[in-house]
């Protein structure tokens, strides 16, 4: 009976060791992926930080862009209507002359018939 009872007491302290020791393993397991997770949130918030830089760059080079994409607006604006001023002159000035061929071809009957 005593002899039971130790292999009793025996089977109940293996089973007690090996519960122990899936617990210390499930332990590290945990604190192997919260590290793994930390070292993932620290990457994200590195990425986030390089990020946050590149923007304030990109927004600093705009800002300075902005007046020179404006005043190429303007420019781009008087090449137009100045173009459109050219041509009006074009126009006027060949009427003019297609007038004065006119004339001219008119006075020259005149003169040989």
């Amino acid at each position: 009976m005593v002899d039971d009872m130790n292999r009793d007491l025996g089977r109940v302290e293996g089973k007690l060791d090996a519960l122990i020791e899936t617990v210390k393993q499930q332990g590290e397991k945990s604190d192997a992926s919260r590290a793994r997770q930390y070292e993932r949130i620290e990457a994200v918030e590195r990425n986030t930080h390089d990020l946050d830089g590149r923007m304030k760059t990109v927004e600093g080079t705009v800002q300075k862009m902005s007046p020179l994409v404006e005043e190429f607006g303007r420019i781009k604006q008087r090449g137009v209507g100045m173009l459109m001023l050219l041509g009006l002159v074009w126009l006027i000035i060949g009427g003019l002359v297609v007038q004065a061929l006119q004339w001219v071809i008119g006075k020259l009957a005149q003169i040989g018939g």
